[in-house]
Formats: C-alpha cells, structure tokens, sequence
C-alpha cells in the first residue's frame, strides 16, 4: 500500500515558521527524534471516495430545478414551492457551517465523510416514503432535503483540506481541482439524468393537468421514484465505502508544511480570530462568495432564463450539463498546470474571470434582444461560461489556503461558503415573487463577476505554505 515517491528525513533546521505575520509559535521538534515525510498510493482512493460524495450532495443539490414542471405536476406544487425547496440547498450549508468546519477542523475527515454520507442516504430515503396526503408528502420531502444539505459544507468544502492532508505539494492544485469538480459533475448528472428520465410535459403557469389522464400523471410519478432510487443507490455505495475503509489521514504527512502545522496546534477558536484580521483572506473570500454565489445562483433558474425563447427543460439541461462537463476537463488541467508552474494563480485567475465577464454578457445581451437571438450563440456562451469558471473554484480555494496557513481549511473555507450560499439563496428567494423578472438575474451575474477582476489585480500574491515547502 506504501509508496515511496517522496521521502525525506527532517531535522530541527528543516521546520521554517509558517506564518511571519501572526504570533503562532511553534513548539521546539525534538532534534533527536527523525520526522520523516511519505506520499502514500491510497491517497488516491481517499480522493475517489470524497470525489463520490461531493458529486452525490451536488446531484441531490440540484434536483429540483431540472425537473421543477414534473413535479408541480406529480404533486401540485406552485412555481414558488419548487424553488423554495430548491433554496433548501442554500439554506442547509448555512445551518449546518458551523458544526461542519468544527467536524473537518477538530475531528478530521473520516468522522466528516461519514456523517455526509449517512445523512445523504437517509434525507433521499425519507423523500421516497409514499405519503398518499400531498401535503404530508410534501412537507416531508422538503424535511428529507434539508436533511442532505445540512452537511454539504463538507463535501463543497473540504477538498482543500483532501489535497493538504494527503497530497504533496506538487499535486495539491490538481487534487483540489478533482474534489471540488466533481461537484460540478454532480450537478451535471442531474441536468442529464433527471430531464432524461423523466418524460417531458406540458403545463400551465399555474402548473395545471393539461392533455395528460391520471394514467400519465402515474407514470410521470413512477419515472420520478426511478429516479430518486439512482440516487439512493448511489449514495448506498457511498455509505458502503466510507464504512469500510476511509482514513482521516496517512501515518506520516505528505509534506513539510503539514509536519510544520502539528506543531503549531491552530485552535479552532483561535483560528477565526486570525482569519478576523487577516485583511487579504477577506478580499479572497468576497471575490469567491460574490462569484461562486452568484454564478451558481445564475444557474440554478437558467430554465427559467431560457424559456422566452421556447426551450425546453430537458434542453436547458444538456446546455447546463455541457457548461458543467466543460468546466471538469478545463479545470483540471488548469489545476495541473498552476502545480507545475508555481506562483501565476493570481493571473490564471484574472484570464478567466475575464472570459467568464465575455460569456455572460454575450448570453444577456442575447437574452434583452440587444444582440440579434442566435440559438448557437446562446448556447455557445453558456458552455463557454462554465468552461471558464468553473475552473476559478480550486485555484481560488488554494489561493485562500496559501493566504491563511496555517489557519484549518475547513474554517477558511467554510466562511467563503456561507457567503456564497447566501447570494445563491438570495437568487432563489427573489424569484419566488410572481412578478419576478429574468433580465436583472442576467445582468447580476455579468457585474458581479466583472468586479472580481480588478480586486484580484489589487491583491498582493502570498504563497505561504509554498515557502515552506519550497525552503
């Protein structure tokens, strides 16, 4: 099981002090003890496990939206009902953040992933308990979603802490990159799955039987079980995996800075009080709150951005899906190259939220008719738009994680989170109002991605850990 790909013995003069600007002291190593660190071939396994349970809390996040028209059908759901189940996904994390980055930040990852993945297993099984009232059905379907989002920090938030525990230095970025996309691909299987599974249908705006007998509405429900048992299927898998074998960290650490930081002893409290006064981390974190939340945000009604030009829920599904896949592949080998050559997050990160900035405004000035309606334009822009951000996601998390070492990543990350869920349950919110308007949601998304821009060009590049190691 052990790997030798890097092994080198430290001594006292080896152990650089972590952070310059703060009044952590680390303890004296004892000079006649050898520390030795080691990359082991597990952590590859590690990282296929948490991969898994990112991609399910993100599949299970976005359910709802792709397949909004079948359930306001099955169960005689208002517009503003699917939505506001569908703001449970941003509602949950916010709940559940404290508790979460305590859970990643005292207790590790084993006890993190497990109280993920049972509580993903057991909010879908409550879904599919089958209530004949519609009310009680309903009530307890929104109570089995909370329940799964609760702990979705977790798995949005702690592939920095993955990479860090596990990986070296030179494979960091990349396996950030892996953890936190596939919680895009994860949401692209249910813009893939869901509108495929489910058969398409025709309803009023007050979400009316129209042309469909009771018989088709029964098996709309039926296709709508299916498809809910896929998910309880997968995350049986999951459970299964984290039960048998899922290590909280490897018998010695991967790098000089993870030996670096056991001595320090970072307390949680103390460790938000660092990050309180740390003025870069929070220009980081509203870049990442203000982007992530409101591209997401963005995303989450673009059914509802498309309509007006007569396309249907399983097509707006294939557009969110390509953006999402595209963002996967581009993503990771951005990652792969911000390993190999040090140092240029900052600029990587301002090429492509400039390209991000092009693509949105190009899809709303499609959207208001000031540019002439193009179905390939419209499309184009989408997909284009999530090649380019969704690569920004692990090399912001890694710029936030070189900027605060050796501050836990659970913490550092876990308040960028709530920011950013509650931009994305501000969106949902606002579109809960029947007179709502598309258009403003467009222009948001092209402004408040802009503006990230020139605050990343404004801040100054620490890459703390990176001098420890590199020293």
């Amino acid at each position: 099981m052990e790997d030798s790909e890097s092994r080198k013995p430290l001594h006292d003069d080896d152990i650089v002090s972590p952070d310059r600007q703060t009044d952590v002291e680390n303890k004296e190593i004892s000079s006649s003890n050898e520390r030795t660190c080691k990359v082991y071939k597990r952590r590859w396994y590690v990282l296929f496990v948490f991969t898994v349970t990112s991609m399910v809390s993100n599949m299970m996040w976005n359910t709802w939206g792709p397949i909004q028209r079948s359930c306001r059908l099955v169960f005689g759901w208002e517009k503003w009902t699917v939505l506001l189940l569908s703001s449970l996904g941003a509602i949950g994390p916010i709940m559940g953040a404290f508790p979460s980055t305590w859970l990643m930040d005292t207790k590790g990852l084993r006890l993190s992933v497990q109280v993920t993945s049972t509580m993903l297993l057991v909010g879908k099984v409550i879904q599919v308990i089958p209530f004949r009232d519609l009310t009680v059905r309903t009530v307890v379907i929104f109570i089995g979603h909370l329940i799964a989002m609760l702990p979705s920090f977790i798995p949005n938030g702690a592939p920095p802490l993955v990479s860090t525990t596990w990986f070296p230095p030179s494979e960091r970025t990349t396996a950030t990159a892996i953890g936190t996309l596939a919680a895009n691909f994860g949401a692209a299987l249910a813009f893939f799955i869901g509108p495929t599974m489910i058969p398409e249908t025709n309803d009023t705006f007050e979400g009316n039987k129209y042309n469909l007998t009771d018989k088709d509405v029964k098996f709309i429900e039926g296709r709508l079980m299916d498809y809910f048992y896929v998910q309880i299927g997968i995350a049986a898998f999951l459970f299964l995996c984290v039960t048998i074998y899922f290590p909280s960290k490897p018998p010695l650490p991967p790098s000089i800075t993870q030996l670096t930081r056991k001595q320090t002893k970072i307390g949680y409290v103390e460790g938000i009080k660092m990050l309180i006064t740390n003025w870069s981390y929070w220009l980081l974190i509203f870049v990442f709150a203000a982007s992530f939340g409101i591209y997401f945000g963005w995303s989450s009604v673009l059914d509802l951005a498309v309509q007006p030009f007569k396309i249907d829920e399983k097509t707006s599904g294939l557009l969110g899906t390509g953006g999402s896949l595209a963002g996967i592949v581009s993503g990771i080998i951005i990652a792969r190259s911000a390993d190999i050559i040090k140092r240029w997050t900052k600029e990587i990160l301002v090429g492509l939220f400039t390209g991000t900035t092009i693509m949105q405004l190009i899809f709303t000035l499609t959207c208001s008719q000031i540019l002439p309606f193009s179905q390939e334009l419209l499309f184009a822009s989408i997909i284009c738009s999530g090649l380019f951000f969704n690569c920004t996601i692990p090399l912001l998390f890694e710029l936030i994680m070189e900027c605060v070492y050796p501050v836990g990543e659970g913490t550092s990350a876990g308040i960028g989170l709530v920011l950013a869920n509650t931009v994305i349950f501000v969106f949902d919110a606002a579109f809960m109002f029947p007179m709502s308007n598309v258009q403003w949601m467009n222009w948001v998304s092209v402004g408040g991605i802009a503006v990230c821009v020139p605050l990343l060009l404004a801040y100054k590049s620490q890459y703390r850990r990176l001098d420890v190691d590199t020293d």
